[in-house]
C-alpha cells in the first residue's frame, strides 16, 4: 500500500513527513512529539492508496516557572 502521512503548520509549511512509502496492512499509531515546537495548531494529511483524511492537532506547551532559592 502507498501511504503518506504529513504534518503541516498553520501557514501550510511541511513540518514533518511521518510516512512516505509502504506499510504492512493493519493498525498503526504515531505520537507527534511537540518538543521544540511552538504552541500552535498543526494539520495532518493522511493518504492511504486513494483514500484521504485530514484533521488538526493542537500543541499546547505550558511553561512551568522554576523557583530557585539560594540558602544563606
Amino acid at each position: 500500500m502507498k501511504n503518506r502521512w504529513k504534518i503541516y503548520n498553520l501557514p501550510g509549511k511541511l513540518v514533518e513527513a511521518v510516512v512516505n512509502g509502504s506499510l504492512e496492512p493493519g493498525s498503526h499509531h504515531y505520537i507527534f512529539n511537540g518538543v521544540g515546537r511552538a504552541s500552535a495548531v498543526y494539520f495532518y494529511h493522511i493518504v492511504i492508496n486513494e483514500r484521504q483524511t485530514a484533521g488538526r492537532l493542537i500543541v499546547f506547551r505550558q511553561n512551568i516557572p522554576v523557583l530557585r532559592h539560594k540558602a544563606e
